[in-house]
């Protein structure tokens, strides 16, 4: 059984080199002997010259770990100020919580099984950024109303000649089941301090049709069957519940509801003796 995987730092880089130098070992075979995956070993194979001139740079040996976290961390920032400057030009809402849960995934995403987005990492993060936490206010930001008539526009286009029950409208959101209120009433003078803010949440995929005709809410957790469904079956859940170890709606659990949602419409259809085959439009709105 091979052990955990890892990511390199640079020394290690170096020294998986110097291992192909001597040695000649195939990617596999240099994969099993650091741990790693195969993946890892040949993107260093590719980058031998660029892994070689940056230990030629950093000649101080504690240099060399931290100038490589740099750059993980750099590659994180850049991506995650990608979607947090999305978010907030959509006009949506971005705690701390939720920007570690996004910094997690874009870590995964990237490979760098050893990143932790720690509140330590999230207050740097705030501070490289100038990024700072205030009230949300009454009033709205303004929308470009050139963008919301071409928007228009187009969904009329798109939706010309569906019947509006086979038009449906899905968007996936976080529950954060264990997180208290941020606000709380207390008496005159006492100290009002919070706790850990839990991390724990579920993800929800929620879909109706114009007709306001809801589908089965799709709950996913991180346990195929937690402790709380003792002696309960799942099928019998007034929800659909999927799980993965990230609790993330993957492609697996999106194709396979699509592909559900499609033949239960088709069923419909049949049983009303429907004249006009209509097919399925589902707009995601993610």
């Amino acid at each position: 059984m091979t052990s955990e995987k890892k990511r390199l730092n640079l020394k290690e880089k170096i020294d998986v080199l110097k291992v192909i130098e001597k040695e000649k070992l195939s990617v596999r075979r240099l994969a099993e002997r650091f741990h790693v995956g195969k993946t890892q070993i040949s993107e260093l194979l590719k980058d031998k010259e660029g892994i070689r001139k940056m230990w030629v740079l950093n000649s101080n040996e504690n240099l060399k770990n931290l100038k490589f976290r740099k750059i993980e961390t750099s590659e994180i920032d850049e991506v995650l100020m990608k979607w947090f400057r999305s978010a907030r030009a959509k006009n949506i809402p971005v705690n701390g919580v939720l920007l570690q849960e996004k910094a997690g995934e874009v870590g995964e995403s990237l490979g760098l099984e050893t990143f932790k987005a720690s509140n330590g990492w999230l207050e740097k993060f705030r501070t490289r950024h100038n990024i700072s936490f205030k009230q949300i206010c009454g009033e709205e930001k303004s929308v470009n109303p050139n963008e919301e008539t071409d928007w228009f526009g187009k969904l009329k286009s798109l939706l010309k000649g569906y019947d509006d029950r086979d038009i449906f409208n899905a968007d996936e959101t976080d529950l954060f089941y264990r997180v208290l209120p941020e606000k709380t009433l207390c008496l005159e003078g006492e100290k009002c301090s919070g706790g850990k803010i839990s991390k724990e949440r579920l993800t929800l995929l929620l879909c109706c049709n114009m007709l306001e005709d809801f589908e089965i809410p799709v709950v996913i957790g991180k346990a195929k069957k937690p402790r709380c469904f003792k002696n309960i079956d799942v099928r019998k859940l007034s929800v659909s519940w999927k799980s993965n170890k990230k609790a993330w709606i993957i492609t697996e659990i999106m194709s396979d509801w699509l592909v559900e949602l499609d033949k239960k419409n088709e069923k419909t259809k049949e049983k009303n003796h429907s004249v006009h085959g209509a097919m399925l439009l589902p707009i995601l709105m993610i």
